[in-house]
């Protein structure tokens, strides 16, 4: 048996060894990184939109008020 194997508790069933595993775990470390910098990206559009969302607000109030001077 190589030194790298897991036990096999279960009869008849394959293990994976610690470089199977390792992979996996460089492979999942490699899309969590991908996430979090789309994550970091999608929150700076955000921001963007909630700032530019607050301006037409703040337009929308300053042009209702105009209005109701105008009537």
């Amino acid at each position: 048996m190589d030194d790298d194997k897991v036990p096999d508790s279960r009869d008849g069933v394959a293990t994976r060894t610690l470089g199977d595993i390792l992979s996996v775990l460089e492979e999942h470390a490699r899309q969590i990184e991908t996430l979090a910098a789309a994550n970091k990206q999608l929150e700076g559009r955000n921001t963007a939109l909630e700032e530019r969302c607050k301006a037409l607000d703040r337009k929308s109030e300053s042009l209702g008020r105009s209005c109701d001077m105008l009537e």
